[in-house]
């Protein structure tokens, strides 16, 4: 690691900053940027429904505007970079798990989130002016995952990413997979196909990048260190 130092900048992120998530101007709009004002009328609707005309509507009402609040945050891409989903992590709620939640419990913590970002944050964000701004550099930032960098290595030398598909037999000599919410079906198969046990729990801490070469299977984590000093305390993780 001496010999070899992280540069300050490196080649391997790069290509990231070519990926736009919003329109090029602000007469334009896409799929994210239409459901992002679909989502803060909602919350809106949900406000006076929910105060000013509590007393007056249905459970059912606020019930069925919840389901299309939750729809948009369940098949949007990228609504994770709005300002009210990254609200949640205010109450130590990772975006990743809000959709594993069960349906029957998902809503009743979507309501109460709902009514802590207005009470909080919206009605400031409101007055400042909401803008599609800050979900290009919430991606800017966050699509820096572990992963990228070596995935861009590993790819440099021939090895794919296999993604969503696996034979059968896991026959193939050389892939890799980068470990999240939407492959552990996938992951679960590679560890049944080759007799691995491993929990739930586990499933939930999962690596950050799996390699297989021929018959060996690498499980690898790493970081990043650009600065002097201070590493020598970093240890691997145990399982």
């Amino acid at each position: 690691m001496k010999k070899n130092p992280e540069s300050l900048i490196d080649r391997h992120y790069a290509a990231q900053n070519n990926l736009v998530i919003i329109p090029n101007t602000k007469n334009e709009s896409n799929t994210l940027t239409k459901a992002t004002e679909n989502l803060y009328r909602y919350i809106d609707t949900f406000e006076t429904l929910n105060t000013d005309l509590k007393n007056q509507v249905s459970t059912d009402l606020i019930h069925q505007l919840l389901i299309k609040i939750d729809n948009i945050i369940m098949n949007t891409p990228n609504i994770k970079f709005t300002s009210f989903c990254q609200y949640f992590l205010v109450y130590n709620l990772s975006q990743s798990l809000y959709p594993v939640i069960a349906n029957k419990d998902r809503l009743p913590l979507l309501k109460d989130l709902i009514i802590g970002y207005i009470k909080n944050r919206h009605h400031i964000y409101k007055s400042l002016g909401y803008t599609p701004v800050i979900m290009q550099t919430m991606y800017d930032k966050k699509n820096k995952t572990r992963g990228i960098k070596i995935a861009t290595q590993i790819q440099e030398i021939d090895i794919i990413n296999i993604m969503t598909h696996l034979d059968e037999d896991d026959s193939l000599d050389m892939y890799y997979l980068i470990p999240d919410m939407f492959n552990k079906t996938l992951i679960q198969k590679i560890f049944d196909i080759n007799n691995i046990s491993i929990s739930s729990e586990k499933l939930s801490q999962l690596p950050d990048i799996i390699i297989k070469i021929k018959k060996d299977y690498f499980l690898i984590e790493y970081q990043t260190m650009k600065k002097t000093g201070g590493g020598k305390e970093k240890k691997p993780k145990k399982n």
